[in-house]
């Protein structure tokens, strides 16, 4: 078994479900002592927000001759839907399986492998090296969105190690997500003797749920989604006095998420069902429990993004893409104006988040390979766009010279 296999192993049989405080903040103590060995500085941070209980955040700092960072996101997290939770590990050497194997900690695997190579080259970096390893990632690491920003505004190249897709593809851009959750207030009573007494919370909100849906605009890659519905006391003769949904909203543009919204409250602001006897009004809320925004491609990307995948095509003897992902993630509240942002670049893999989960050992090994040689050539083409960038401002800023021009006579005049 490989070194990089074995870290593996020792991540994915720690139980770090982003409710397993305990367990997330063990796997950010493996990964700090991994950091440690490379020279990195660590911290453990706290949520920011005292109400909300996760796992420390994990900071590991290695200064470089610029203190303009190159960071790398990773999360201790894992979350495997709809089966209990297990820190089984196995492989036959082509193929490993485990709760989290791929998603994220294989990616984390990748990051510390590909980083460790490329200090073996070069001892001082030219730009000081973040890892970050979130806690709750899979939960949007409520708290956490303005330490992300933060952390954005001094880097110079982001690149986020979630998993990439099955067939390598890496990700150059991701929709963004809002989280509404949508509550109804009616009237209860007895639907049989005091019907017209009630005023019925599930008939409310599954009305203006109908409507919320039809936003779904596929060409505009917008996509809104009812993912959990509850209502009444389970009873079939009670007027349901209450009802909530959750609903998720994808978008590719903040534009269009801006629209989705002002087009869901103008949904949710009218009546429609009253008490007939009392008069008694539906009444209808909602909260934003999770905001992230798109990660775009930006123009400055697109030639980092083609190098990492020239790189990546001769390591592993295949044609490769970038590709948009419909999933959210960290990388996205690191996203701004400016900033060159890839995702993807962790190991190869499938079945995120199902009891299937898998690994290509390989990709391990060509990934963390492909990290360390795209280190290299990034660091070249961030100092060569900061001298362009120089260059041009200087340029701008130079002020006109003032010797005046040399008056000539017209012509056919002494």
């Amino acid at each position: 078994m490989s070194s990089n296999e074995s870290l593996l192993k020792t991540l994915v049989e720690v139980h770090s479900g982003p409710d397993n405080i305990a367990g997330v903040d063990r796997v950010q103590g493996i990964l700090r002592a991994e950091l440690e060995k490379l020279g990195f500085v660590c911290q453990l941070v706290a949520n920011p927000k005292a109400d909300i209980r996760c796992g420390h955040l994990l900071v590991g700092t290695l200064k470089g001759k610029s203190p303009q960072c190159v960071t790398f996101v990773t999360h201790a997290d894992t979350l495997e839907a709809g089966a209990a939770p297990t820190t089984r590990y196995t492989s036959d050497g082509v193929t490993a399986l485990g709760q989290g194997v791929v998603d994220d900690k294989g990616g984390q695997v990748v990051a510390l492998s590909g980083i460790q190579k490329y200090l073996q080259k070069n001892s001082t970096p030219e730009f000081t090296l973040r890892f970050v390893s979130a806690p709750s990632e899979e939960k949007g690491s409520p708290g956490f969105q303005s330490t992300f920003k933060t952390f954005s505004e001094g880097s110079v190249l982001v690149l986020g190690f979630e998993p990439s897709f099955e067939d390598g593809s890496i990700i150059d851009s991701r929709k963004g997500n809002r989280w509404y959750e949508i509550r109804v207030q009616g009237l209860e009573a007895h639907s049989g003797r005091a019907f017209e007494e009630g005023v019925n919370a599930a008939h409310e909100l599954i009305d203006k749920l109908a409507q919320i849906q039809k936003l779904t605009n596929l060409k505009k890659q917008i996509t809104v989604n009812v993912g959990a519905i509850a209502a009444g006391r389970d009873r079939y003769n009670v007027v349901a006095g209450e009802a909530v949904a959750k609903v998720d909203v994808r978008f590719v543009t903040l534009k269009d998420r801006e629209q989705v919204h002002a087009a869901i409250t103008k949904i949710l602001k009218p009546v429609l069902y009253r008490s007939k006897k009392s008069k008694v009004a539906a009444q209808t809320s909602f909260e934003i429990v999770d905001d992230c925004p798109p990660m775009m491609l930006a123009p400055q990307s697109k030639t980092f993004v083609q190098t990492y995948l020239k790189i990546l095509q001769k390591i592993e003897n295949r044609k490769l893409k970038s590709v948009q992902s419909g999933g959210a993630a960290d990388s996205c509240y690191m996203s701004r104006e400016g900033l060159v942002l890839i995702d993807g670049l962790g190991a190869t893999g499938a079945g995120m988040h199902t009891a299937n989960e898998s690994l290509q050992i390989a990709s391990l090994e060509t990934r963390s390979q492909a990290l360390a040689e795209f280190l290299d050539q990034a660091t070249g083409l961030l100092q060569k766009s900061a001298g362009k960038s120089a260059a041009s401002k200087s340029a701008r800023s130079s002020p006109r010279s003032s010797k005046p021009k040399s008056k000539r006579r017209p012509k056919g005049r002494k």
